[in-house]
């Protein structure tokens, strides 16, 4: 993997409004390691586009400053919470990095920045659905998504799959939590369904562009294969 060309994003900004897009969503990896992240960022503001992005949290604290100027254009920021608890995050994430989130969090309420959890199911968090939406709303977050996890030898070798029995009982237990509660409750595309378009992309109401500037038709599957896209 690497970074997305500064190149590239200037040929997005020239040729996305043409197509009826406003907004761009960064995703990664972690979009907030990228050298020139807050560079592009005011590209994007500066063009009349809408942004948001997806982090980890880690580095927010270093870099929300930078954000400030162009707040009127920034959509919302999703922060990745893989669990209501502390050493349940971190046993996915890394040590400190359920702080991190909470710091990030902390930020935010403060500098009224607008912002959603996104919270990947697996094995070791799938307890605590009702748990991660409780302070999902508690933290002030907008909304919360929940997906599935993406089968990769590194997760079957951590571990973390659920079975298709389970992520089913799992999808049902979610619906229930949100036909329960007010506070906004997502499923991610992945989930159990009859809709032959189940996602945005399939919509074609999004697109998905990888670092190498290719189109791809998945944002979870970009890299799935060397010759995609081109």
């Amino acid at each position: 993997m690497g970074d997305l060309k500064v190149d590239a994003m200037g040929i997005i900004l020239q040729s996305a409004r043409r197509f009826g897009f406003d907004s761009l969503s960064f995703t990664g990896g972690e979009p907030t390691l990228h050298p020139e992240f807050i560079d592009i960022i005011a590209r994007v503001f500066n063009a009349g586009y809408g942004f948001g992005f997806v982090t980890n949290g880690w580095n927010f604290k270093g870099i929300y400053e930078a954000l400030l100027p162009y707040r009127e254009r920034l959509s919302g920021i999703t922060f990745s919470l893989d669990g209501a608890r502390q050493e349940t995050h971190d046993r996915l994430r890394g040590r400190d990095s359920y702080r991190r989130v909470m710091q990030a969090v902390s930020i935010c309420m403060i500098k009224d920045i607008p912002f959603t959890f996104n919270t990947v199911l697996t094995s070791h968090n799938c307890g605590e659905l009702k748990e991660v939406v409780e302070l999902a709303e508690k933290l002030g977050s907008r909304g919360i998504r929940f997906g599935h996890l993406v089968h990769t030898p590194h997760s079957m070798a951590k571990n973390l799959e659920l079975s298709p029995e389970k992520r089913k009982e799992i999808e049902t237990r979610i619906w229930q939590l949100k036909g329960d509660m007010s506070f906004p409750i997502f499923m991610a595309a992945g989930y159990y369904t009859n809709d032959l378009f189940p996602c945005a992309p399939l919509r074609l109401e999004e697109i998905n562009i990888d670092w190498r500037g290719n189109l791809t038709l998945c944002c979870n599957l970009s890299g799935h294969s060397e010759g995609a896209g081109n």
